[in-house]
């Protein structure tokens, strides 16, 4: 997103035009915030990109594995 709303942070834009990844992201780490000191947490994320029947991983950072 370019603009003004990049340039003054996320927080620029209201939750309700938010995406699901933000959405979800926010979502998963207000949980962890909650949970009790002494729990640990492991996060993984994938992100894909699904087009012509062809499965890319937009966070792999390998040029020559794009295709799973």
């Amino acid at each position: 997103m370019m603009g003004p709303s990049h340039e003054n942070g996320p927080e620029a834009v209201p939750e309700h035009d938010r995406g699901i990844i933000p959405k979800a992201v926010r979502h998963i780490f207000a949980f962890i915030d909650e949970a009790e000191k002494d729990t640990k947490f492991l996060v993984r994320c994938s992100y894909l990109e699904i087009y012509n029947e062809q499965v890319l991983d937009l966070l792999c950072n390998k040029k020559d594995a794009t295709a799973l």
